[in-house]
C-alpha cells in the first residue's frame, strides 16, 4: 500500500504556544515542593548574612603605593641627542640597572629603613575575636636607642599606671631613657590618643631589625619601566598608606646618601691613590737627581751651557769695565 508523503516544500509552519494555566500550574507545583524546606533556605541566607558581615568586619584592607626613581646609572647619563645620532652600544644596560635595583631591594639597604624608622616596633589591639595592628592612633610609643641591639622578639601587654608604663608586668617611667633587658629604651604616652586606654588590651611587640628588613622586602616591588631605561617604579604594599608612603620616602633618601657616600669614597680613594703614585714619583725623581749631582761631583763632569753663561757674562763684564776706562 503506498502512501502519499507531501512535499517539504508544502508543508506550513506551525507555531506552538504555551498554555498560561499550565505555566501557572508548574510555578505552584515548584512552589509547594520547596516549602518544606523554607527554615533551610532561611538558615541559608542568615549565614550567607553573617559571614559577608564578619568578612567585612575583620578582613584587612591592603593598599598600594608607588614612586618613580631614576637610578644611578652612569651609562644613562649620555646625551639623547648622541644617542640618536650614532648607534651606542645598549647591551650593558640592563645589567647596569639590575644591579642598582638589587641595591634598591638589597637587605642592607632595608635595614637602614627600619632602624631609621624604628619599624621593628609594631603596636596591636587585641579584639574579641582577632587582634588588629596599629599604627597612627596609639596610646603609648617605644623609642629604641639602638634598634640594631635587638637579637630576638620581645612582646607583652603594655598598660598606663598613672605616670609610668607597665610592660610585662613591670614598671617603666615616662620621657626616661632606661636599660632594660632587651635594650636602652624610652617610653612615650600620647596625650592625644583618642581611646578608652583602661578598657583595652594593648600589645608591643618588638622584633629584630633583620627580620623586619625581610619583611618589608616581600611587600616591596622595583621594577624598570622599560629595559633601555634608568627610571624604575618603587611599588610597597602595606594596611596602612600613610607608612607606605612613609617607607618609600625614606627608602628613596636612603638610597640618594648611599649613592652620595659611595660616590665619595670613590672620590676619596682615587685622590688617595693619586696622591700615593705622585709622592713616589716625586721620591724617585729627587733620590735621581740627587745621584746625578753626585755622579757629576765624583767625575767632575762640567755643565756646558752653564759653562757658557758664566762665560758670556764675564765677557760683558769686561766690555762695560774698558768702556768706562776710555770714558
Amino acid at each position: 500500500m503506498a502512501t502519499n508523503i507531501p512535499n517539504s516544500d508544502y508543508i506550513a509552519d506551525f507555531e506552538v504556544q504555551e498554555n498560561p494555566l499550565e505555566k501557572n500550574q508548574q510555578l505552584q507545583h515548584f512552589f509547594f515542593r520547596i516549602i518544606p524546606f523554607w527554615p533551610l533556605i532561611v538558615l541559608a541566607i542568615a549565614l550567607g548574612t553573617l559571614t559577608g558581615y564578619l568578612f567585612l568586619r575583620y578582613s584587612i584592607n591592603i593598599y598600594q603605593v608607588k614612586a618613580r626613581v631614576v637610578v644611578n646609572d652612569d651609562s644613562q647619563q649620555k646625551s639623547a641627542n648622541l644617542q640618536e645620532i650614532i648607534k651606542l652600544d645598549t647591551r650593558n644596560l640592563s645589567s647596569e640597572l639590575e644591579r642598582e635595583i638589587e641595591i634598591i631591594r638589597s637587605t642592607d639597604m632595608l635595614k637602614k629603613v627600619v632602624s631609621h624608622l624604628q619599624l621593628n616596633v609594631s603596636y596591636s589591639q587585641q579584639g574579641n575575636i582577632k587582634k588588629g595592628q596599629a599604627y597612627n592612633n596609639l596610646p603609648v610609643k617605644l623609642e629604641l636607642q639602638y634598634p640594631d641591639s635587638i637579637r630576638s622578639a620581645v612582646g607583652g601587654e603594655v598598660k598606663i599606671v598613672g605616670n609610668h608604663i607597665n610592660f610585662n608586668g613591670k614598671l617603666y617611667p615616662v620621657d626616661t631613657l632606661i636599660t632594660s633587658y632587651f635594650g636602652n629604651i624610652r617610653w612615650h604616652i600620647n596625650e592625644h590618643y583618642r581611646g578608652a586606654m583602661g578598657t583595652e588590651k594593648w600589645l608591643v611587640t618588638v622584633q629584630p631589625v633583620s627580620s623586619t628588613a625581610r619583611a618589608i622586602k616581600g611587600a616591596l616591588s622595583v621594577t624598570p619601566i622599560s629595559k633601555q631605561s634608568s627610571i624604575v617604579d618603587i611599588g610597597y604594599v602595606d594596611a596602612f598608606p600613610d607608612r607606605a608612603v612613609l617607607i618609600l620616602n625614606t627608602l628613596i633618601s636612603v638610597y640618594g646618601s648611599s649613592l652620595v657616600d659611595y660616590k665619595s669614597r670613590i672620590y676619596e680613594n682615587t685622590q688617595r691613590f693619586l696622591d700615593g703614585r705622585l709622592n713616589l714619583i716625586s721620591d724617585e725623581l729627587t733620590g735621581v737627581e740627587k745621584k746625578m749631582e753626585a755622579y757629576k761631583t765624583t767625575e767632575h763632569i762640567v755643565d756646558l751651557s752653564e759653562e757658557g753663561s758664566m762665560y758670556l757674562n764675564k765677557l760683558r763684564q769686561a766690555d762695560t769695565r774698558i768702556a768706562e776706562i776710555e770714558v
